[in-house]
């Protein structure tokens, strides 16, 4: 347990030694700071990630397709969350009322597929565990590794265990590379160092164009399994507003063209509910 602990540490420090660089911002200390910052990062994407994505890779194949798919979604819609939530800490002026309500939007949905994978983690808790005991020995050596680079760069285990604040925790969450289920089941076993932001090829994928809309659009997707389908427009406040799409529908590529001339301009959003899962897209209508 405790050296689990310094293990989180360690890249609790990896950030935290960066941050402090803001309050003392000297060329001697920004040079040391980085330096060790880019020895846990590269250490990290040279023996920490390829194990996980190997792992993952072999736990794949006790998927189901629809399992696939459920976090296939997920994946999109973490993504989309934290590109809405980066939007909202890197702008300088306060959001607008679109924003906010896209912001929203996106995290609850991202909730909503967290929650669909924690059944799924919940469903293969035997096979995750043994995962966890067969990474159990590679951890050990991660951990040795890492606190030799951190005595390498004057930092002892005991200036470990003084991080604290809020920002070390998120840092935390943000890099445990301990077996949390979702972070797990989220990992995609086919992301290389090329290609870090590849999309999941296998997502239900809704998309609206043209974007901003004037008078008509057309929505598209894929549907990997045939099954019933419902897409809702809903407004800033979260409101239905109108329900475009309820029926069943074949496997494939689909398209649907809806009219939106009497709507009235603003921002909005057409949901996409699934046996697999829930998206949301936003479009501006003018």
């Amino acid at each position: 347990m405790k050296t689990k602990r310094l293990f989180l540490l360690l890249m609790v420090a990896a950030f935290t030694v960066t941050l402090s660089v803001q309050a003392q911002p000297t060329d001697s200390t920004k040079s040391a700071h980085r330096a060790f910052f880019q020895e846990i990062v590269r250490y990290q994407q040279q023996q920490v990630w390829p194990v996980l994505r190997e792992k993952r890779k072999v736990f794949d194949k006790k998927l189901t397709k629809a399992e696939h798919l459920v976090i296939a979604n997920a994946r999109t819609s973490a993504l989309q969350y934290r590109s809405e939530k980066a939007l909202l800490k890197t702008q300088q002026t306060p959001p607008t009322d679109a924003q906010k309500a896209a912001f929203l939007a996106a995290r609850e949905a991202n909730h909503a597929h967290r929650a669909r994978l924690l059944e799924i983690a919940k469903k293969h808790e035997n096979d995750l565990q043994a995962v966890k005991e067969k990474l159990q020995p590679f951890k050990t050596k991660w951990i040795n590794d890492l606190l030799a680079i951190a005595a390498k760069h004057g930092i002892s285990p005991q200036d470990l265990e003084k991080k604290r604040g809020p920002k070390a925790n998120a840092i935390r969450r943000h890099l445990r590379v301990d077996l949390n289920p979702v972070s797990f089941l989220l990992l995609d076993p086919n992301k290389t160092a090329k290609n870090p932001d590849a999309a999941p090829e296998t997502a239900t994928l809704l998309k609206i164009s043209p974007n901003p809309v004037s008078s008509s659009a057309t929505l598209t997707f894929d549907l990997l399994t045939a099954g019933p389908v419902k897409i809702v427009l809903v407004n800033q406040q979260g409101r239905v507003v109108h329900q475009t799409i309820e029926k069943n529908l074949k496997a494939g590529p689909q398209a649907e063209i809806v009219q939106l001339a009497k709507l009235p301009q603003g921002l909005y959003f057409y949901r996409i509910t699934t046996a697999s899962g829930t998206q949301t897209v936003r479009f501006l209508k003018q």
